[in-house]
């Protein structure tokens, strides 16, 4: 006999022993793997050439009375394989027993499932996925009934998720779109980055093309998963490139602009009893100069040019000591009017000019202005005073819209929060890392996201769901899927309305119902909306995205509400 033959029958022993022990336990799917495998190593040790020795026909007593030692030990495993066959089928019939009830009600649930047509379709796929899962935990079962279900739940499962097909389909080629467009916007930074004229550069454009570059990334973030880290890091070297580069020259324009201001700090330092008349055209030598430098870091200049306005006016109050007469006074309030103007016009022309700023000058213009009435200076005060409210309109109307594409940003992650596509501690990291702008409106979306986490919170802790409907508290209430669906129904005609569109026969109850409160508005109390198209367009948008995410409404809402800003050149 050989050491093979031995060995294998060892190894019988051993499997039956671990059979009956898996058994005991209730593991049936490694019950059944093992007693095949049995099965198939009892073939083997019973065939021939497992029980003979060396081939030889001659065999000596003692290999002999192996051999018979084995066969009758491979007789007794044969023989105890019955009673396990028997245990075996019945623990298939107990969990049969015990989870074929469960697969019924899966099977009704799967048939709700497609039954509901106005379920949202990513949900849906969500839910037939998770009865799936549920499904293949209870195991695997060869009895009859377990098939059967089986096979209707599979049909089921098919037919239901048939229309989550095509949406996905249509999710997917708009990620493929936007990761287009994001390819699209590297290849543009990279081409920029390598071919423009560094040493020549026209940097307020340069510094416009970083801030567009961010902000169309960022509309164009949905795009397929497997794709999103490669795109990432391309956008990130080069953008980050682009940043050094600018950086640089900030720092190079704010070095320059400290020799100005020590320049004239060292000339006032040394300035000797006498005529001022130097100083002060040095002064504005160097507020003309100033006016040329480039781009620096907003907050370091703000200090520095405040260092360097109070040289300036160091200079002018050396000559107004000077000077006692009138004529010479009066040369003094010129001057003070032409550094007040030659101020507002570098701001506006740097692109820092601010309200606070633009009033204070204007106060001080003003006081000033009672001390000599410089008409033609006035009117060139008044003409750069019309372009820094046209540019800081533009500011406010550039920075709003930025803040309302950061709210659909941060709106956004809600969602994905909500559908599970984000884990709380993915959508903390990019809830920080957003460029959350100083609006007061942004409560709003702070709200959704403080009840949004507190909801998680109270369903990880909660040990039981409670089914009392009267339990829910406003907040909750607030956040009713029936209440944001209506109020997304109002949003939406009332866009509509701004831009012009018709609304659907479904809205066209709502639309009314606006459209008398409006008049009767007007014709009782007298109120008009004087608010621009503008104005009323981001008020909208301001309660839009910061409302709870619908996951049972139709498309359509979404769909209605971005053609209505698309009209309106959003």
């Amino acid at each position: 006999m050989t050491n093979q033959a031995k060995n294998r029958h060892i190894s019988l022993t051993d499997r039956l022993t671990a059979l009956k022990e898996a058994i005991e336990a209730g593991s049936l799917k490694k019950a059944v793997k093992m007693h095949q495998t049995l099965l198939k190593e009892l073939d083997i040790a019973r065939s021939p050439p497992a029980l003979s020795s060396t081939g030889l026909a001659e065999v000596d007593a003692v290999e002999e009375e192996a051999i018979s030692q084995l066969k009758a030990e491979l007789a007794e495993i044969s023989a105890a394989l019955p009673a396990t066959q028997i245990k075996l089928n019945e623990l298939k019939d107990w969990q049969g027993f015990a989870t074929n009830p469960k697969r019924v009600d899966l099977c009704e649930a799967m048939t709700k499932l497609h039954e509901d047509a106005e379920m949202d379709l990513q949900f849906k796929a969500e839910q037939i996925r998770q009865l799936q899962k549920q499904w293949k935990k209870l195991g695997a079962s060869d009895s009859r009934d377990a098939q059967r279900l089986w096979k209707k739940f599979k049909a089921l499962s098919d037919v239901a998720y048939a229309p989550c097909n095509a949406f996905f389909d249509g999710l997917q080629e708009r990620r493929e779109l936007n990761l287009q467009r994001q390819r699209e916007i590297i290849d543009s930074l990279e081409y920029y980055l390598t071919n423009n004229d560094w040493a020549n550069t026209n940097w307020n454009a340069a510094s416009n093309i970083l801030q567009q570059a961010k902000t169309e990334w960022r509309q164009f973030q949905d795009v397929p998963r497997n794709k999103k880290r490669r795109t990432d890091q391309r956008f990130n070297k080069v953008f980050t490139q682009l940043l050094a580069k600018q950086k640089d020259e900030q720092h190079a324009n704010y070095q320059k602009k400290q020799d100005l201001s020590q320049k004239l700090a060292d000339a006032i330092a040394n300035h000797q009893d006498g005529s001022s008349g130097h100083l002060e055209k040095l002064a504005k030598q160097m507020q003309r100069e100033w006016k040329q430098v480039g781009i620096t870091l907003r907050k370091e200049d703000q200090k520095l040019w405040l260092q360097f306005r109070a040289l300036c006016d160091q200079v002018f109050a050396i000559r107004e000591v000077k000077n006692h007469d009138q004529a010479q006074q009066t040369a003094v309030y010129n001057q003070q009017l032409e550094v007040l103007v030659l101020n507002l016009e570098s701001l506006v022309d740097q692109g820092n000019i601010g309200i606070k700023q633009l009033r204070a000058l204007s106060n001080e213009f003003e006081a000033a202005k009672q001390l000599n009435k410089n008409t033609g200076i006035n009117a060139k005060f008044q003409q750069v005073k019309r372009r820094a409210e046209a540019a800081i309109k533009q500011q406010q109307k550039d920075q709003d819209k930025h803040a309302v594409i950061e709210l659909q940003h941060l709106s956004h992650l809600c969602d994905q929060l909500e559908q599970g596509a984000l884990t709380v501690e993915s959508f903390d990291e990019q809830w920080h890392q957003s460029d959350l702008p100083e609006k007061h409106w942004l409560h709003a979306i702070e709200q959704r996201r403080n009840h949004l986490l507190t909801s998680r919170d109270k369903a990880s802790q909660a040990t039981t769901p409670s089914t009392d409907s009267g339990a829910l508290d406003e907040e909750t209430a607030k956040y009713s899927q029936v209440a944001l669906e209506t109020r997304r129904q109002q949003l939406c005609a009332q866009i509509e309305i701004l831009a012009g569109l018709d609304s659907p026969e479904s809205a066209a109850k709502i639309r009314m119902q606006l459209q008398i409160e409006r008049l009767q508005r007007g014709l009782s109390r007298g109120e008009r909306d004087e608010r621009d198209v503008e104005t009323q367009l981001q008020a909208l948008q301001i309660v839009w995205y910061s409302l709870g995410h619908l996951a049972l409404a139709e498309a359509s809402s979404c769909n209605r509400f971005k053609a209505a800003e698309k009209a309106l050149g959003f």
